[in-house]
């Protein structure tokens, strides 16, 4: 079987690391007004639901969360399709 990858996102626990450590409530209009991401791209980090990662938005995130890429995005390694039924 081929190994294949899934991005895992950590965003929405960095938030609330993020809020926990300034004391403060962290909501996603707060978060796109501090960030300049749009209400739509917010709402898919939040969620989970980001499907292209663009570099300037991974900037912006990792400087505003204050971390490394390695703690916003994660590669989970999948078992896929034996090789032939892809």
């Amino acid at each position: 079987m081929a190994k294949e990858g899934k991005i895992i996102n950590h965003f929405k626990t960095l938030v609330a690391q993020k809020a926990a450590r300034e004391g403060r409530k962290i909501s996603y209009r707060l978060a796109e007004s501090e960030t300049g991401l749009s209400h739509g791209s917010m709402v898919d980090w939040m969620n989970g639901r980001v499907t292209q990662y663009h570099e300037a938005q991974i900037i912006t995130l990792c400087r505003w969360l204050n971390c490394k890429i390695g703690d916003l995005l994660e590669i989970e390694e999948v078992e896929g399709l034996p090789q032939g039924e892809q």
